[in-house]
């Protein structure tokens, strides 16, 4: 059977085939507008014919300019009213595919077309809208509210670092504020930061909790919750926003860290402030392998690493926002001290 659905080419671009869809649909109107009024005429004029019959005048036979009249009539006729049934639909089938082109889908749909089918559609189109929002809204809600309970369950393996991923939630978000960034931008580090440790769920509680110094064995074991944390958030698609965060964290800015070696903008700049928060927080905290430092010592040994472990840009914008007096560095650690991996 053959189907009456209009062909769209599929590499066409959007608008090139909501164009010819409306091109389409408008021929179809015109000619079905056509027929209609072709039909009517000549309806009429069988009926005017047979009503002649057995009267002393007989129907006078059209002539060649009446018959023209009439066909332009009917081809006036019919463009009018097929554009008047193409327009509103060719405006709401544009703004469906804007809406697709921009990734968003609001419930801003005009009702107030001359066609009152084409309102209702769009009236049913903007119910949909409001409820994907709603639905949307919901699902994020319960993003957040699994990012939660990953960051608590996290903390709580070790009292020395409870609280360790809210805090570094808060550094990185206001470096984030300082540096002018996008609400956007701002709130993906917030919940970002949460998570930059999860692949430590992965490691044994005796690496993480151990007094003394890591072997090289166990140091690599440690490193190893960046991928670890990769993996884990993968298997998620709401949670792809935040996957740099959790692998990428422990990038150097020189190329020197791990795990892949990046370097400078290779690595996000979100990700960038975040690991300025992390060794911020690890420093200002007690560990099992050290006793906290204050604030400013903290922000001395980070100056210190600026240009290697850390941006310098990220480090000014932790200045500016913890109020540090102490000068940035471009790169002596060996005249401050050593920052520990965290």
């Amino acid at each position: 059977m053959a189907s009456n659905a209009i062909e769209l080419p599929s590499g066409s671009v959007p608008l090139e085939r909501t164009a010819q869809a409306d091109r389409s649909f408008h021929r179809l109107a015109f000619l079905a507008t056509l027929l209609a009024v072709v039909s009517a005429m000549a309806a009429t004029c069988c009926t005017i014919r047979l009503a002649s019959i057995g009267h002393p005048v007989g129907f006078p036979a059209p002539s060649p300019a009446g018959v023209c009249a009439l066909a332009l009539v009917a081809i006036g006729l019919a463009a009018l009213v097929s554009h008047a049934l193409s327009r509103p639909l060719y405006g709401l089938v544009t703004r469906l595919e804007r809406s697709q082109s921009d990734g968003s889908w609001t419930a801003d749909f005009p009702e107030d077309s001359a066609t009152r089918e084409v309102n209702l559609l769009a009236a049913a189109i903007n119910r949909a809208a409001n409820a994907v929002t709603h639905s949307n809204e919901r699902l994020d809600q319960a993003v957040l509210d699994f990012v939660d309970t990953m960051a608590q369950a996290l903390d709580a393996r070790d009292p020395c670092t409870a609280g360790h991923s809210q805090r570094v939630s808060e550094y990185a978000t206001a470096i984030a504020v300082t540096m002018g960034m996008a609400p956007s931008e701002i709130e993906t580090i917030r919940e970002g930061a949460r998570l930059h440790d999860i692949g430590k769920i992965g490691i044994s509680d005796s690496l993480l909790r151990k007094p003394a110094s890591l072997t090289a064995q166990e140091y690599e074991t440690i490193k190893a919750h960046a991928q670890i944390g990769r993996r884990f958030l993968e298997r998620m698609a709401a949670f792809e926003r935040y996957l740099p965060f959790a692998e990428l964290h422990h990038e150097d800015f020189d190329g020197h860290g791990y795990p892949h070696g990046l370097k400078g903008d290779q690595v996000p700049l979100a990700v960038r402030i975040v690991r300025v928060a992390d060794v911020f927080d690890a420093l200002t905290t007690d560990r099992s392998y050290r006793q906290a430092v204050s604030p400013d010592r903290a922000f001395e040994m980070i100056s210190a690493h600026a240009g290697t472990k850390f941006d310098p840009a990220v480090v000014r914008a932790l200045r500016t926002t913890m109020g540090a007096a102490a000068p940035v560095c471009e790169a002596a650690p060996q005249a401050i001290g050593c920052v520990p991996q965290v």
